[in-house]
């Protein structure tokens, strides 16, 4: 039901690309409950259908057009219908969109036409482009600079968690100038964090930021949002995006910056992540990796970070990344002759010499800590 309504959007955004509509994210369309909830969606099912049913009545009489509308619709019949997939991405209207630029192009350009009548036909495109052309500068500049473009995405877009990510994660990490930009900075990021937490009550992402942010500034971190993310991270779908926070969460607790998070609670949000049903392949191993760190250096459980190491070399032992990360465990434990082996097999198994200079800073290191 949503889809149909997510087509008359995409229309809408080929024939009059408005700059506020555009943008990274779509995660703030509203999502049809019902047939009349919104109202819009019995109209644009409608809609679609009377398209259909009027493009195949007149295909003989107006074949462009019929050609172009079809095309338009099945361009969009795999990611635009019955399938599970995320709502609205414009990406998905690049290809489809050619179908109705044809149809438009076609008609407005069309000699059949009194003479008359052709030259303001022919002007159609020439403003198109130009309205195209303006619009696409505009974007290209708030592109240019990354800080415009996501201040613009969350200006456009207020509903949008991930614009609101997005924006926070990058007040997070943006140089001060002084201790009150730095409070300001701290204060925005935290805002929009927040937004991001209340706008869904399953994705971690906000409640993510929140406790990373706070602990990063060594802040008090309100115990609920702890609460609240360890059910979230255990019980609703897991991103892989979730993975690569909790994995800089843990090394931020394990270097010391992030002082107001405790190994213990640190270890819980990574036992939280790991019974997830969701939580599979890289990520999965990518976390039992973390947690392996976090039980050595932070926790010193040195035989628990060891079966947590080899459970995740054996998750996905055809992965270089995945090997080298157990390579890493091994010197951190001080097995230098299983790390020397593990190098050996690395270093046959990496023929393209991708992780040539990682290897060779990791074998210094190792006789490094023998010479020691």
């Amino acid at each position: 039901m949503t889809e149909a309504r997510a087509l008359w959007f995409y229309i809408e955004l080929i024939l009059v690309p408005d700059i506020s509509s555009l943008g990274l994210y779509h995660d703030d369309f509203v999502v049809s409950r019902s047939l009349q909830q919104p109202v819009t969606t019995t109209l644009a099912i409608a809609g679609l259908l009377a398209l259909l049913l009027t493009t195949i009545y007149f295909r003989k009489k107006y074949p462009i057009a019929a050609f172009g509308i079809l095309f338009f619709l099945l361009g969009h019949s795999l990611e635009s219908s019955v399938i599970s997939l995320e709502l609205v991405h414009e990406h998905r209207n690049y290809l489809p969109m050619y179908g109705i630029l044809l149809t438009i192009s076609f008609y407005t350009l069309s000699t059949t036409s009194k003479y008359a009548s052709l030259r303001v036909m022919r002007s159609i495109p020439l403003i198109l482009i130009l309205i195209f052309g303006s619009i696409t500068t505009i974007r290209s500049s708030q592109w240019s600079n990354l800080f415009t473009l996501h201040f613009m995405e969350v200006t456009h877009h207020p509903n949008s968690l991930r614009a609101n990510a997005d924006i926070a994660h990058l007040y997070a990490f943006l140089p001060s100038l002084s201790s009150a930009d730095a409070e300001e900075k701290f204060a925005l990021g935290m805002r929009h964090y927040h937004k991001a937490y209340e706008l869904s009550d399953r994705d971690s992402s906000g409640l993510l930021g929140l406790v990373g942010l706070s602990a990063q500034r060594n802040r008090p971190i309100t115990q609920s949002w702890l609460k609240d993310l360890l059910y979230r991270l255990e019980h609703h779908p897991f991103s892989p995006s979730f993975a690569n926070s909790l994995m800089s969460l843990e090394k931020c607790v394990t270097r010391g910056p992030c002082k107001s998070l405790s190994p213990a609670n640190m270890d819980q949000l990574l036992q939280a992540a790991l019974s997830n049903p969701s939580l599979y392949g890289k990520a999965r191993s990518n976390i039992l990796f973390s947690r392996s760190h976090l039980l050595l250096v932070g926790l010193d459980k040195r035989e628990d970070a060891i079966e947590h190491a080899l459970m995740a070399e054996t998750l996905m032992p055809s992965n270089l990344e995945a090997r080298i990360s157990f390579l890493k465990v091994l010197i951190n434990l001080n097995e230098k002759q299983k790390a020397r082996a593990e190098l050996e097999k690395l270093k046959r198994r990496d023929s393209a010499e991708a992780y040539s200079h990682e290897l060779d800073e990791l074998e210094a290191l190792i006789e490094t800590a023998s010479a020691l």
